[in-house]
């Protein structure tokens, strides 16, 4: 799983100044660095979030954090690896996005989890493993924005 979300980070880091990674068995935290001013990096995440259709919970504009509510998202887009999914399992993500400024200039963190749990709501909600895609996902469209 580490491994997978390096090499996602490897390629990120191609175009940008860099990419850290840190991963646990249901939580994926990535982070780039990006030449451009932190109030634009931040106005960019907003608009991602947007875009990317994110159940926003809160924007803290005082501390640079936006966090989202539990959402479901479709097991095909491969978000995550649920191992033993059930025909009748949602599939939830929620994320913790923060920026944090240095000399070296903005940085963006995604903090992701997800989870399968039964639609009945009877049984256990299991942890599923982070695949990066969405935080990769992300990353790409933010840039995107930026570059706008």
């Amino acid at each position: 799983m580490l491994h997978r979300t390096l090499v996602i980070c490897f390629f990120a880091s191609l175009s940008l100044m860099g990419c850290q990674a840190h991963s646990s068995r249901q939580t994926v935290v990535m982070s780039w660095q990006y030449a451009a001013d932190a109030e634009d990096v931040w106005q960019a995440a907003i608009k991602t979030a947007d875009e990317m259709k994110l159940d926003v919970r809160n924007i803290d504009a005082a501390h640079d954090t936006i966090t989202t509510n539990w959402q479901q998202f479709d097991m095909y887009q491969d978000y995550a690896d649920c191992a033993g999914a059930l025909p009748d399992a949602d599939f939830m993500m929620r994320h913790v996005i923060k920026l944090t400024t240095s000399d070296a200039g903005p940085k963006l963190t995604v903090q992701s989890s997800f989870r399968m749990e039964r639609e009945s709501g009877a049984g256990v909600i299991t942890p599923c493993d982070s695949t990066g895609k969405f935080e990769k996902r992300f990353h790409d469209k933010l840039e995107k924005t930026l570059k706008k």
